[in-house]
């Protein structure tokens, strides 16, 4: 079952980048998962996603690791939330 709070998706891909974690801080790397559609920015293996990806983290685990950008509807309710850092 997902999370019904996957409605306020905008679908932009931006939480489906590789991130790297160093100490307290989560860089956004520009690859993106292989299983994203560049297109469409919908994952490929949605219904699969965990089994395929291990790295693939739910909703609430990638709200703690502060994955979501801090614009994101996911996060926009969480007072001083911190997004990761963008690297281009």
């Amino acid at each position: 079952m997902s999370d019904p709070r996957e409605e306020l998706c905008r679908k932009c891909g931006r939480c489906c980048r590789v991130k790297l974690i160093v100490e307290d801080e989560v860089f956004v790397l520009p690859e993106t998962c292989p299983h994203l559609d560049p297109e469409t920015k919908l994952c490929k293996v949605y219904e699969r996603r965990y089994e395929v990806n291990p790295d693939c983290a739910d909703m609430q685990i990638a709200v703690g690791a502060r994955v979501f950008p801090a614009d994101c509807p996911y996060v926009a309710d969480i007072p001083d939330y911190r997004g990761p850092i963008e690297v281009n």
